[in-house]
């Protein structure tokens, strides 16, 4: 087998990667202020602090280092047996980053309610984004591969990103709430969301597929 795809050797070489970008934090840290002008450690906190310590335009724009290498690494494991498969984890990546990027006034402390002390943390934001599409982008992007009708595996991939997005305008959804989205409830409220997002897309699924006996 060739070990540029071998999902462990691959495995491995992004483990360094990984741990050489852990180790010189600091360093790349302040690459990122200069570069990008955006404060990504507060002050009075040590360029070496762990990542729920950094602004929240901070770890936007770290993270994106973490999500275009877990996203290459996704694709080149999958390569050999379904590279779909690799590219709808790697979208279920890349996208609610982006999301988070273009709305980085929104995800800002700014946010962060005086009451709650809580604001649009984009770490929750991101993880419950995630796991709402990762799943329905897995079946979408899959499904290319199947003998069905490709107006099935579009359907589950814009359900992919309608998930991802809903969860990333709370500041949309608290206007119709009765109480802030940016409280203990609230983030209650997103994890049900979450939950139901994923339970709606995995309904869509089988009606769609029903017929065709996959």
């Amino acid at each position: 087998m060739n070990p540029s795809f071998n999902p462990f050797f691959i495995i491995i070489i992004f483990t360094i990667l990984g741990s050489f970008l852990w180790f010189f934090r600091a360093k790349h840290r302040r690459f990122l202020e200069r570069v990008t002008k955006i404060k990504v450690v507060p002050d009075g906190v040590s360029y070496d602090c762990f990542a729920m310590e950094l602004t929240y335009n901070g770890f936007i724009i770290e993270f994106f280092s973490g999500v275009i290498l877990g996203s290459i690494m996704v694709i080149l494991a999958f390569y050999q047996s379904n590279v779909y498969t690799g590219i709808g984890i790697a979208i279920a990546f890349i996208y609610p980053w982006l999301v988070l990027f273009l709305r980085r006034k929104t995800f800002h402390e700014s946010s962060i309610n005086p009451w709650t002390e809580k604001g649009y943390d984009p770490i929750n934001f991101y993880m419950w984004s995630f796991i709402s599409c990762v799943f329905t982008f897995i079946l979408g992007f899959s499904m290319l591969n199947f003998n069905i009708p490709y107006y099935i595996p579009f359907i589950m991939i814009f359900m992919g990103f309608f998930s991802s997005s809903i969860i990333l305008i709370p500041d949309k959804i608290n206007k119709f709430l009765s109480y802030d989205i940016r409280s203990k409830k609230g983030y209650d409220f997103l994890l049900r969301l979450t939950i139901l997002i994923i339970i709606t897309n995995a309904l869509v699924y089988f009606i769609l597929v029903i017929p065709y006996n996959i």
